[in-house]
């Protein structure tokens, strides 16, 4: 599987050298999206546990004094509610990432022929001479029965 932070650092690199192989660039602009949506949930995840953290604090704070805390129990829980949408919706959008991402090939080696088939790779030696026998070759799937 390709490395996500050298697909965004690179993406024009990883883009031709996946036309190689028939994966058009929006594939690519599609995961380098997918991958900005995720950051930017989980970005927006954290900040709202940073403050519904903060609100606990001072939740405590207001409990220990003697303090009415029910509106910010109620900010609490609303705080809690968007967290966990958003982590439902993170959860999805890193499913899609993930499934993108395992139906990219590998990248080919620079020294590899572009071709649509092994029709275009080059012979670069041959050991010894092949066998010629005297019967028609079976595929592996009717020899096995």
């Amino acid at each position: 599987m390709l490395d996500i932070k050298a697909v965004r650092a690179e993406p024009e690199k990883f883009k031709a050298a996946l036309g190689t192989k028939g994966v058009g660039a929006p594939q690519v602009d599609e995961i380098l999206e997918l991958d900005a949506r995720w950051r930017l949930l989980k970005r927006e995840t954290e900040e709202l546990q940073a403050r519904r953290n903060a609100a606990s604090k001072r939740i405590g704070n207001r409990l220990e004094s003697g303090d009415g805390a029910g509106a910010a129990m109620s900010a609490g829980r609303e705080l809690g509610d968007r967290i966990r949408g958003l982590d439902a919706e993170a959860a999805l959008v890193e499913e899609a990432l993930r499934e993108r991402f395992l139906a990219l090939p590998n990248l080919p080696h620079p020294s590899v022929p572009v071709g649509p088939d092994e029709s275009a790779n080059l012979e670069v030696r041959r050991v010894g001479t092949p066998r010629q026998f005297a019967f028609p070759f079976k595929a592996h799937w009717d020899l096995g029965t």
